[in-house]
């Protein structure tokens, strides 16, 4: 479906990859916590953790949009995506 010059599928495909992305980044950023920690670096094992928290919550909003979007293409509503 392609509407207001988007194809809808097209930027599901592509939020789902970037969830799939942060996922990653999410283990990667674990790991090199743990590292830190181990090491004694305890200021920037806190700091990933951190980065970690914020890569978690911007997956949440891309969820919930992802939600948003099949909520309202199974109720049959036009979805339109616009440029700003």
């Amino acid at each position: 479906m392609c509407t207001g010059g988007i194809n809808v599928s097209q930027f599901k495909l592509s939020t789902h990859q970037m969830m799939q992305v942060g996922e990653l980044y999410q283990k990667s950023i674990k790991q090199w916590a743990d590292l830190a920690n181990d090491v004694g670096s305890e200021v920037v094992a806190r700091k990933l953790t951190e980065a970690s928290e914020q890569i978690s919550t911007v997956g949440s909003c891309l969820q919930a949009a992802m939600d948003e979007l099949d909520q309202l293409s199974s109720e049959g509503e036009s979805v339109t995506i616009t440029p700003l």
